[in-house]
């Protein structure tokens, strides 16, 4: 089982397969039960709308939004290469990574809106922040295993961490607001600081554990600094 996608639906989490397995909801007691009719989409990547309930997924055949309630899904866009999805707080815009670069789709019409640049660091998960200063940007755990802050508005590309080995899955952690950021041999937990949060659909208190959080949260204390002035 790879990947949970949280808060997809009523607060449910979802896991999937990678190659032709099946999307399932997960209990508390980490039972779980395959959604009907969502076999065989090789899963890449999922992240839960907040806004719909919905689960938009990565596969090969291309990005696809899943009602988990009814086990029907549509076509968001036919890109076969997109991996690392992550959803707006408003639910408008479908970010996903393809080609070492992290395209943005319009939800509704699957168009192409923006193309960010990956930089050389082969991004991979990726998850955006709601509310406060950084509202709208989107993190970015690369390959290279460095994490990365992209400023939606210039599509310039900041690394506030650096010393891990290889990123990849990403999921939100909707009790605080935090991201959990998975890496080869650990997984981190990345706060966007107060009144703000990743993955939350909406801005919320962010407070991480602290003790797990220094490195990261100079990262993010330093880029408001710099934006301030």
């Amino acid at each position: 089982m790879l990947g949970l996608s949280a808060r997809a639906a009523g607060g449910k989490v979802y896991g999937a397969q990678l190659f032709g397995g099946a999307y399932e909801q997960f209990t508390s007691t980490g039972a779980h039960t395959a959604i009907a009719g969502l076999t065989a989409l090789d899963y890449l990547g999922m992240w839960g709308d907040p806004v719909n309930g919905h689960i938009i997924s990565s596969s090969y055949q291309g990005l696809i939004d899943i009602n988990p309630l009814t086990g029907t899904f549509r076509m968001i866009a036919t890109n076969p290469g997109a991996d690392g999805v992550t959803i707006s707080p408003d639910g408008e815009i479908v970010y996903a990574e393809a080609g070492g670069n992290i395209l943005a789709y319009s939800y509704a019409t699957g168009a192409l809106l923006t193309t960010y640049s990956g930089n050389g660091h082969s991004p991979d998960g990726t998850g955006v922040i709601s509310g406060g200063k950084l509202s709208g940007d989107i993190v970015v755990n690369n390959n290279d295993g460095t994490v990365g802050l992209i400023d939606v508005n210039t599509g310039t590309e900041t690394i506030i961490a650096s010393g891990g080995n290889r990123g990849d899955f990403v999921s939100p952690d909707t009790s605080n607001g935090t991201l959990f950021l998975s890496q080869y041999n650990q997984v981190w937990r990345l706060s966007c600081g107060p009144d703000c949060s990743i993955g939350g659909g909406g801005g919320g208190t962010g407070v991480p554990e602290p003790a797990t959080l220094a490195l990261f949260g100079l990262g993010l204390a330093a880029l408001g600094l710099r934006r301030r002035r």
